[in-house]
């Protein structure tokens, strides 16, 4: 199977889909008065507000740890996207990392953004233990639900606590924004989990299809790389999504357990499971499923056209025998349809939605 012809095959949709909603949205952005219906697109508590969209660009901050191999493809659609549509009011403006080995700083020469970066290993032996062997290890803040919490747990959280203001800092000040500033941050290939929000949204590709949860509505495939992968092949399945879900910063320590379990925004097409191992599964995940998702963010479909309801509701997810399960989170919409949980935006439907979202376009601005 071709997996780059799939990657290319479904980014052309998107960018199609993309041209064809910005060609309606566009030249009513340019008018911007309450009398415009896009006024209608933002009642329910959405990612963006009015006021977001009337003073200018969706912006955008890039973090990971690692390759940057998703980041990057969501760099190279912002490009791409920039140059097709004139006035694409989405912008990036800087990439974040923690870990000096990735690949951030060639990313950011690339795409000529800022770099921030602090390497956490280093600053970790510098503030704390200069003899640490494995820094991020020994501050570890996964614990799946359910697993015992370690006895220094407190400690690692207020380390990683401190460590997260530092970048946060440093990324305000070369990324010329202020605290204010409101930022869409694309986690990709982050390996830190968000102790704060600092008013910022966050949002992850995640490489398993959080839509699965037990009976007690708990995800069943958290984890990070090839873990959740794995769990998969486990529970049988033959086809693999990934998932874009909203990233809830942990804020207290008492929610610590709570990874991998924000809102789901979106799921993938999905490829089809051949014998192959978790590991081999992922990296083929990242060029045919996550590449789908960050599409969505670099061609400016999402957040602009994706809210939420301020309450919180019942939201129908589905256990591995398809019984329903609800969960009680914010209910996503997507133009002008329900699309929480196990109803998640793409997916085997994922043309359908795109044509749904074309179709709610033009309805709401009419």
């Amino acid at each position: 199977m071709n997996y780059e012809q799939i990657h290319e095959g479904r980014l052309e949709l998107i960018r199609a889909y993309a041209k064809k909603i910005w060609e309606v949205l566009i030249p009513k952005m340019e008018v911007w008065d309450e009398e415009n219906p896009l006024f209608d697109v933002f009642n329910n508590a959405p990612f963006l507000s009015k006021a977001d969209v009337y003073w200018g660009d969706i912006n955008v901050i890039l973090w990971g740890s690692g390759s940057f191999s998703t980041g990057r493809i969501e760099l190279e659609e912002w490009r791409r996207a920039k140059n097709e549509i004139p006035n694409l009011p989405v912008e990036y403006l800087a990439v974040v990392s923690n870990n000096k080995k990735s690949n951030a700083r060639k990313v950011a020469e690339d795409f000529d953004l800022p770099l921030v970066e602090i390497d956490f290993k280093e600053w970790y032996r510098e503030n704390y233990d200069k003899n640490s062997k494995n820094p991020i290890k020994e501050t570890g803040l996964f614990f799946p639900p359910g697993s015992e919490l370690p006895d220094d747990v407190e400690h690692r959280f207020k380390i990683r606590e401190k460590f997260e203001e530092g970048l946060v800092e440093l990324l305000h000040e070369k990324a010329k924004t202020y605290a204010d500033t409101i930022l869409f941050n694309s986690l990709r290939g982050y390996n830190f989990p968000i102790i704060h929000s600092y008013g910022m949204f966050f949002d992850d590709t995640h490489p398993a299809d959080l839509s699965y949860v037990d009976e007690n509505g708990i995800p069943l495939y958290p984890g990070w790389q090839s873990g959740a992968t794995q769990k998969m092949i486990k529970d049988g399945h033959k086809i693999f999504r990934s998932s874009l879900i909203w990233v809830h910063s942990i804020g207290d320590i008492k929610n610590i357990q709570n990874v991998d379990s924000g809102e789901l925004l979106a799921l993938s097409e999905g490829i089809s499971y051949n014998g192959r191992d978790a590991k081999e599964i992922q990296n083929i995940m990242k060029i045919t499923e996550d590449s789908m998702l960050v599409a969505l963010k670099a061609w400016g479909l999402f957040p602009l056209l994706w809210s939420y309801i301020s309450h919180k509701v019942k939201i129908p997810y589905k256990m591995l025998d398809d019984t329903v399960v609800w969960r009680k989170e914010h209910n996503i919409i997507v133009g002008k349809r329900e699309r929480g949980g196990a109803r998640a935006f793409g997916g085997q439907n994922f043309r359908l939605h795109l044509e749904n979202l074309l179709d709610d376009v033009k309805s709401l601005t009419k």
